[in-house]
């Protein structure tokens, strides 16, 4: 870097010989530095000091406004924070009232910045600070479909970690998509993950009189037939709400447990009505 004073004005160039800073002095200028990074440093009686980026240390001399970067970015993820000057004041920009010389160092904090996708705990950390990083379980999306946490890119597995910001970080939450499989009339309701498999089953038979429930089919929510017996697995790859159907049967074992009694009975009323017959046409025949 190189100054020059030109009139009223200060002129700070680069080693290229590009004009970086032009300072307009209210009186002479008294003193003039920079730091070796090639960042602005400049001071005049009644002036203003500006610098676009951290300076070691300042030799000012006062009257002036003297002012420093909040942030410097370095444009990966990196940057400093000012802290202070180092007589304490908090002030980026400051007044320097008196005809004195000054040495200040602006004081500067390194920071990192924590990206978490999927979760929460992005920001700006100071170096050697810790991270808290979290992530839900579940992300419901309202249509039987869901998002399970299955860890961190890092490798952990738990909800919420703690890291160590030695430099910039990136995180992912891996997650698992999975799939609600709805059985109406049978067992095997439950979420799954996308390309498992689901077992189903229903009961085969109810036992009934005079009629019994057999299992016919799983149908789904459209009518499908999915399968004809009752147990039945498939591949998940999409939320799905079966039915288990049935047909009525005639129980014949039942039918004929209630029956033959019965054919038994009618056969000897039958006959204790016959022999009445018989008894009475004797009787009529004898008189």
């Amino acid at each position: 870097m190189l100054a020059a004073g030109s009139g009223d004005y200060v002129c700070v160039f680069d080693a290229y010989g590009n004009l970086k800073w032009k300072y307009k002095a209210n009186d002479y200028v008294h003193s003039v530095a920079w730091s070796n990074s090639g960042l602005l440093a400049a001071a005049g009686y009644g002036g203003l000091f500006f610098t676009t980026g951290f300076v070691d240390e300042f030799v000012l001399y006062g009257p002036c406004v003297v002012h420093v970067d909040d942030f410097i970015d370095f444009g990966n993820n990196t940057r400093l924070l000012f802290k202070g000057w180092s007589d304490g004041v908090k002030n980026s920009t400051r007044t320097l009232p008196s005809n004195e010389e000054y040495h200040l160092t602006p004081i500067y904090i390194k920071q990192y910045y924590v990206s978490v996708v999927g979760g929460s705990g992005s920001g700006w950390y100071d170096v050697g600070s810790t991270a808290f990083i979290s992530a839900e379980q579940y992300v419901d999306f309202g249509n039987n479909t869901r998002l399970v946490f299955d860890g961190w890119s890092n490798g952990v597995k738990n909800l919420s970690i703690s890291i160590r910001v030695d430099g910039p970080v990136k995180l992912y939450v891996l997650w698992r998509k999975q799939y609600f499989v709805s059985v109406v009339g049978g067992s095997g309701s439950g979420w799954y993950d996308v390309g498992s498999t689901a077992f189903i089953s229903a009961v085969e038979r109810f036992s009934g009189f005079p009629f019994d429930r057999v299992f016919d089919r799983w149908v789904d929510e459209h009518g499908y037939t999915m399968s004809t017996h009752n147990t039945y697995s498939f591949t998940v790859d999409k939320p799905i709400k079966l039915y288990a159907k049935y047909r009525y049967e005639l129980n014949m074992m039942v039918c004929l447990f209630f029956l033959i009694p019965l054919v038994i009975l009618l056969m000897l009323l039958r006959r204790t009505r016959k022999n009445r017959e018989v008894s009475i046409l004797k009787e009529l025949l004898e008189s």
